[in-house]
């Protein structure tokens, strides 16, 4: 925003009710029309920035644009995915630092993906009574114990 508009604060002071002087400002702005005409240039353009080049070894991990593109796009699927995921489980915020954590915090997230998803396609192929959504099989889990541990 700054890169588009300028302003500038000017001290002003007003008469209030009981003729006290109020100390304020005049706020003061105008268009950087230049700077507005660069930046359109560029409209409806993005760049996609990679270091993958044609110097990668081994060849296969190498992409082309399409496949570059298709991958960035999917990106947005995955996200969505774990957000999911951390909704039905309840994850609350947590922080992993060893790589062992971190591997098990992502299995959990991968099997739990897996488990919904094998839920949902259940569903649809043969739908059970009263129970028409993923939301309705996580409500009627939710009632029950699979395991405790703990001593």
């Amino acid at each position: 925003m700054n890169r588009c508009v300028g302003y500038s604060l000017e001290k002003i002071d007003l008469i209030g009710r009981n003729s006290s002087t109020i100390a304020s400002f005049d706020l003061k702005y105008w268009r950087k029309a230049k700077d507005i005409e660069k930046r359109q240039l560029t409209d409806g353009m993005w760049m996609l920035v990679t270091n993958i080049s044609d110097a990668v070894k081994p060849e296969e991990y190498r992409l082309g644009p399409e496949e570059l593109i298709s991958v960035y796009r999917n990106k947005n699927w995955v996200e969505e995915a774990f957000k999911e995921v951390k909704s039905f489980l309840k994850f609350q915020p947590t922080f992993v630092y060893t790589n062992e954590h971190v591997r098990a915090h992502y299995t959990i997230c991968i099997l739990s993906y897996l488990l919904d998803i094998t839920v949902t396609n259940k569903i649809r192929q043969k739908p059970i009574e009263d129970i028409s959504s993923v939301e309705k099989v996580h409500n009627t889990l939710r009632r029950c114990e699979l395991g405790l541990i703990g001593g």
